[in-house]
């Protein structure tokens, strides 16, 4: 699969020069703002991306009272993203995108999907597998997402499935809504069986937008029903580092109806997000939790939105490192929490506090580092320090 995959790519480079021009991509979802292949007439393009993520992984400090797993958790490193794909679209209207990841030797499905633009209505209607429309921290690219790993409500968050989805951007782009249905599918883009579908939509809106993007109001609302066919799944929550082992293992019911409310602010380098999540359970169980985080960039850039899908995306330097700059610097933190004390068995409380300093060097790359502190409610408490090294376009 991976020898066919690049010797797609290599043909299709060889054969696009011989009769066309070549680019830089601008960035959208579904894409990545890498180099193209771009027809003269400008109506088709192929689009090159990869990402890399190098993660390495420091923990210390565990509270006595913490299981022994997780006071001696080994220190580690990890691609964490590993990821190479083609983007692009035909005729000016049909796009699509087909993106793996190398995990372990394996080679696993991310984004694979086509969609058509410009339908009356309904906008974009997009098939394949993609990430569910809920959550704005789930849907904004793991590339871009202000933290090395989303907080601790992310777990409810259905991620990527196999299905369809229309989605529209309306009232000069200051509203936008997505729905789709979707049946959770395996790392390799594949599902069987009865039941087991999601039905997931979201609704934003921005009532300020100004000054170029640097003035933002953000509000949004997510909803996902999943019906899974079975009587319980297990869900794992990890202290926001994905070298770390679970600190809560719990099992759940399986069909729950989830609901999400998210809020953002950006004045100019200065931002705020958060979310509040609320999982309702078949059997009366409730399980809730949120997060707020606030970000400032040190050397004066401001978070992008992109208007047309309501979700932040990549971070662009005023100066790249090198040239006649040194990039831009993020500082962060966040407090998240979740509580799944109503659990099915072996649930619990759980609380984060995240530190985070990030050096964009240029547009595809940044350096990051995090530290952790986690706390099991009534259990004990234990740090995390973590870095990141990482290219993506």
């Amino acid at each position: 699969m991976l020898r066919a995959l690049l010797t797609v790519l290599a043909y299709a480079a060889f054969a696009g020069a011989q009769q066309a021009s070549t680019t830089p991509a601008q960035s959208a979802a579904g894409s990545w703002s890498g180099f193209q292949i771009q027809s003269a007439d400008g109506q088709s393009r192929l689009q090159v991306g990869a990402e890399i993520m190098n993660d390495w992984a420091f923990f210390f400090g565990g509270d006595k009272t913490l299981p022994d797993r997780l006071q001696d958790a080994p220190d580690g490193t990890e691609f964490r993203e590993a990821i190479l794909g083609v983007s692009g679209q035909l005729y000016g209207r049909l796009k699509y995108k087909a993106a793996y990841g190398f995990t372990g030797g394996q080679l696993l499905f991310k984004d694979v999907f086509l969609s058509m633009d410009h339908l009356p209505a309904a906008g974009t209607l997009r098939l394949g597998q993609f990430r569910e429309p809920f959550s704005i921290e789930e849907v904004t690219s793991t590339s871009s997402v202000t933290f090395m790993e989303r907080s601790l409500i992310n777990p409810f968050a259905p991620s990527r499935n196999v299905g369809f989805a229309l989605n529209n951007a309306v009232l000069d782009q200051r509203a936008t809504w997505a729905a789709g249905v979707f049946k959770r599918s395996s790392s390799g883009g594949s599902a069987s069986g009865d039941g087991n579908y999601d039905v997931a939509g979201r609704v934003t809106f921005a009532p300020i937008y100004g000054d170029g993007g640097r003035r933002i109001v953000h509000l949004g609302v997510s909803g996902v029903l999943r019906r899974q066919g079975i009587p319980t799944v297990a869900l794992k929550v990890l202290p926001e580092s994905h070298l770390a082992p679970a600190w809560i293992s719990a099992s759940i019911p399986a069909d729950q109806n989830n609901v999400d409310a998210e809020a953002a602010v950006v004045a100019g380098p200065v931002s705020l997000q958060g979310e509040y999540l609320r999982s309702m359970a078949k059997g009366d169980k409730t399980f809730t939790g949120f997060y707020v985080f606030a970000s400032w960039f040190l050397t004066g850039e401001s978070r992008p939105y992109g208007r047309a899908v309501g979700v932040f995306g990549q971070v662009k330097p005023r100066a790249n490192f090198g040239e006649a700059g040194q990039g831009a610097l993020e500082v962060a933190a966040r407090y998240s929490q979740i509580d799944m004390t109503d659990a099915v068995a072996a649930g619990g409380k759980m609380r984060d506090v995240t530190l985070g300093l990030t050096w964009y060097l240029y547009p595809q790359a940044r350096v990051m580092a995090n530290y952790i502190l986690s706390d099991l409610v009534g259990v004990g408490t234990a740090h995390t320090v973590e870095t990141r090294f990482q290219v993506a376009f």
